[in-house]
């Protein structure tokens, strides 16, 4: 007996429950304030309450840390 079927099974729970999450729509931004030579504030608005995550790094080829 293989694993196969069991893996596939999983994803496809997993791909169900992520797709019946409701969307957030971005409504205002994204935009910066108080911007100093250290630091930024990025601030948006979505039309649902989310979790957030923003990359960010020296380069646009090196998005290497996070901050949420």
């Amino acid at each position: 007996m293989t694993k196969f079927p069991v893996v596939s099974l999983a994803f496809v729970f997993i791909t169900i429950f992520i797709c019946e999450a409701p969307a957030q729509t971005i409504t205002r931004g994204p935009y910066l304030q108080l911007g100093t030579d250290t630091s930024i504030i990025i601030r948006w608005r979505t039309d649902l309450a989310t979790d957030s995550k923003v990359w960010f790094g020296a380069s646009i080829g090196a998005l290497n840390q996070t901050v949420t």
